[in-house]
This record gives C-alpha cells, structure tokens and sequence, in this order.
C-alpha cells in the first residue's frame, strides 16, 4: 500500500525529471554540485543518487562524498505527510523534517573535510547519458528496485519478529533498520508520545535502513561506493539526526 499509494505516484515522474535533467548538467562542467544537492533533498532516494551517478564525472572527488550523504535522505513528502498520517502532530513532522535535513548537511560537511582519506577510487570513464526514450525505462526499473527492496527487507524484518523473545519494541527497530518506511510506521505504533520517539523517529529516518542503501547502491556501485561506506554515512546521519532532534524538541516542547 505504501508502495503503490506513496511512492509510485511521486518518485516515478520526479525520477524521470532527474534523468532528464542530469544528462543536460552531465554536459556542464561546474555547474551540477549545487543543483544534485537541491533536488537530491527535495526528491530523497533514490533520485538524489540517481542524479548524482549522472553527474559525478562533473564534480570533485571530494564533494562526491559529502553528497552522498546529503542526497541519500527521506523525501519531504513522506516525513510531512504519510508519517503524519501516523501520528497526526504535524509539529513533530516539521522537527523530524528539520533535524532529518540537519543531520545530513552536517554529515555532509564532516565528510567534506574528511575525504581526502577516502580518495583512492578506481577511475571509470565518463558514460554517456541516457536520451530521452531511455530515461522512461531507467526510471521504470529504477522503481521496481525500490518496490523490490521495500518487499524483501520488509519480510527479513517480519520473519526476525517472529523469533521467540523479540519484543514489539526491539521488533520495531530492527524493522526500521531494515526498511524505514514499514519501521517509523511499528516504531509509531509501539512507543508512547514523547522525545524518546521523536529522537528514535529522527535517528531511523537519518540512517535511512538497508532497503534505501540498497536502492542508491544501485546508481552509486560504478563510482566505487561500496555498501560499507553507505552504512557507515548512515550511521553518521542517523547519531547527527537524532542529536538535532533532541535540540529542537526541548527547544520547541520546553520553551
């Protein structure tokens, strides 16, 4: 349901803008940067990484990381409306948006000035980008992968459920951990109203779980992004995230 109601109907055609748009900034040196940050935030995965495999030839090494770690966040859609739809507080869906979009420009700007540690890449040669009949079908099977990994994580996390002695709660994150969209949805269900759920809220939503890696690795494989490097940004986003929500929730609930 989450699929088909949430996802098809808004990534489907943002995913063909960002291909249709990356082949032209593919052709422009110095000028992608700025715009893959922009609409990587505004679309989420796994369109941000999507773009950014299109224009990575055009953009230095060491942005290259801190992009990542920008562009592979939760679409707005989702944070404002569809986990609001769970929780009906629309202030806690403006904080776990902010600490969310928080989270990941810090991420990015850590990775910034620690990339040149990461720096030793295989070098590729530059593909061409696709045309327009193309980006249809790239965009088509770009959202089959996601419906994919969204079915495939959710049963891993709903056979680790069923083992004896896994509380609701544990369930809930380990859910989360693995697909992020069914786990905020348990981990709304299973917690009380209160700041240890809004910062575990902000923390699943930063780390983005496995089903979200899986998806951008998918664009992100050829740059020489291995999944390792994925969990480790995500776990640096997920701490960051959950700090900024504890920030703003004393902030805005205790003012």
């Amino acid at each position: 349901m989450l699929f088909g109601r949430d996802v098809v109907p808004t990534l489907l055609p943002y995913m063909f803008f960002c291909r249709i748009l990356g082949r032209r900034l593919g052709q422009r040196r110095g000028r992608c940067g700025p715009v893959v940050l922009v609409l990587g935030l505004l679309g989420g995965s796994p369109s941000g990484a999507a773009l950014l495999s299109q224009c990575a030839y055009e953009i230095p090494e060491k942005k290259r990381y801190a992009l990542i770690a920008v562009v592979s966040t939760i679409s707005p859609m989702f944070l404002l409306n569809t986990v609001n739809s769970w929780v009906s507080d629309p202030l806690l869906c403006r904080l776990l948006l902010c600490s969310h979009v928080l989270g990941a420009l810090l991420a990015g700007a850590l990775i910034w000035k620690t990339a040149p540690s990461w720096r030793k890449q295989p070098v590729y040669e530059e593909k061409v980008p696709a045309v327009m009949g193309s980006a249809i079908m790239q965009s088509v099977l770009a959202i089959l992968n996601v419906g994919g990994c969204i079915v495939v994580y959710t049963v891993i996390a709903t056979l680790i459920q069923r083992f004896p002695g896994i509380s609701p709660q544990t369930g809930a994150l380990v859910h989360a951990a693995l697909e992020v969209a069914g786990g905020m949805k348990a981990l709304c269900g299973v917690y009380p109203v209160s700041m240890h759920r809004a910062v575990l809220l902000a923390a699943a939503a930063g780390f983005g779980g496995m089903s979200i890696m899986a998806q951008n690795h998918e664009f992100l494989a050829d740059l020489g992004i291995s999944k390792r490097k994925l969990i480790g940004i995500g776990l640096l986003k997920a701490g960051l995230s959950a700090c900024m929500m504890i920030i703003l929730y004393l902030f805005c609930f205790r003012s």
